[in-house]
């Protein structure tokens, strides 16, 4: 199961790959290796764990199932109601990559983390070799001059950001490496050390100036609070635990007031005497995107608008509004907006429930696991992070090991080198 699961990660691309079911449309390698995952993960615990330990298991989160249970709902209801013959299979086809598949694979790979057969360190590793590849990928784009009308690089992804965001965990992860005490490296003599910290340094700054070259603000601005939150412990700050979680309820209620403040985007347009409509930068593009969806939340806030749903339904307001500076836009670029047009008010709870537990913690230094889960949320106040099959992957799998695996996890050792540079 280790192997498989790391498998996962280092095929991430491998949505990508599309295989016809002729008038069903197609479904994705990833996708038949996700499904194969999970029906191999389940026997192999029904058989090796038991139906009693797996029902405590169960009994032990039930608020946790319960938020996911209301997500699921929330999207089925969603997609029920709204969907028509044109986009009936194009919902279903969002609902399985998006949500249940990864949603799927993170439940099953952190209860295995929590009972030991698959060690985070694990898929880390995988993380960072995916991304290398993924970053010499980017530097051959940009050698060869490939990037956006605008200059921007996103190598062989929709959009610059969607490179940003698959990039960043693995920019995070090799960050963690430099700067953790690391005990099987202390058993290496001091050439050898020095010599892993160089390749280290070397890979980051190739995933430095790719990350430069997509010229992603919202990945800076979710890097700079990563950043900053993990200050809070290497700086050896004496703060108290209750201090600590109340930077994570202070965290949540910026993403959620952030969030709810973007609906508004239009009425403070107006306050301001700007438009939007007259420019076609990307923060003008945002700011319509915002109007739009707070508008499609007034007319559909109990079931939403359906997976998929938001290109349709976005164009057909284009009668209340000027002329749109972008056309092309599946969705609301914020988490909570999307998860609130996608699953309705049901879906939205459970949603929030689940990255408030994610945020909570119980010990005063966070793992890397925490840390990415941090980037996903802040980045995802201007892009919605997970809406890609690999990014909602990798962005429930650290929700996931956050939350269940919150017991076991264990202060955090610092480099003496990198806690004195501060």
């Amino acid at each position: 199961m280790s192997r498989y699961a790391c498998l996962i990660i280092l095929a991430l691309p491998t949505y990508l790959i599309k295989f016809k079911l002729g008038s069903l449309g197609s479904i994705n390698a990833l996708d038949c290796l996700l499904a194969g995952y999970l029906m191999i993960g389940l026997t192999w615990l029904i058989k090796k764990r038991g139906l009693t330990k797996l029902n405590k298991f169960f009994k032990a989160r039930l608020g946790i199932f319960i938020a996911l249970l209301l997500l699921i709902l929330g999207l089925i209801l969603a997609w029920l109601v709204n969907s028509d013959q044109k986009y009936f299979w194009d919902g279903l086809g969002t609902i399985k990559s998006f949500y249940i598949l990864p949603i799927g694979y993170a439940l099953i790979t952190s209860y295995l983390i929590k009972i030991k057969i698959i060690k985070v360190t694990a898929l880390l590793n995988c993380l960072i070799i995916l991304t290398v590849g993924l970053v010499g990928m980017g530097l051959f784009f940009l050698v060869l001059g490939q990037v956006t009308y605008d200059h921007r690089l996103s190598g062989f992804f929709a959009s610059p950001n969607q490179l940003a965001l698959i990039l960043m965990p693995g920019l995070l992860v090799l960050t963690h490496k430099l700067i953790i005490k690391n005990p099987n490296r202390s058993k290496l003599n001091q050439k050898n050390q020095q010599l892993i910290k160089i390749n280290l340094i070397i890979i980051g700054l190739g995933f430095l100036i790719v990350l430069i070259a997509t010229r992603s603000s919202g990945a800076w601005a979710a890097l700079l609070v990563c950043g900053v939150y993990q200050l809070l412990y290497l700086s050896g700050l004496k703060l108290k635990l209750k201090h600590y979680k109340m930077i994570n309820k202070l965290m949540l209620v910026v993403i959620i007031g952030f969030s709810i403040l973007l609906l508004f985007s239009g009425p403070v347009q107006e306050i301001y005497n700007y438009s939007a409509f007259e420019n076609k930068s990307s923060f003008d593009s945002r700011l319509v995107i915002y109007e739009v969806s707070g508008y499609l939340i007034a007319n559909n806030w109990l079931f939403g608008i359906g997976a998929n749903g938001f290109q349709a339904q976005y164009l057909n307001a284009q009668n209340l509004y000027l002329p749109f500076p972008q056309w092309a836009v599946p969705n609301a670029h914020n988490n909570l907006l999307t998860v609130w047009l996608e699953t309705g008010i049901l879906g939205l709870f459970g949603f929030i429930y689940l990255i408030a537990k994610g945020l909570q913690s119980r010990i005063k230094n966070p793992g890397i696991e925490k840390i990415i889960l941090i980037y996903f949320l802040i980045h995802g106040l201007f892009e919605t992070s997970f809406w890609k099959n690999d990014l909602a992957i990798i962005f429930f799998l650290f929700l996931m090991i956050t939350i269940i695996n919150q017991k076991n996890q264990r202060p955090i050792v610092y480099e003496q080198s990198a806690v004195s540079n501060l």
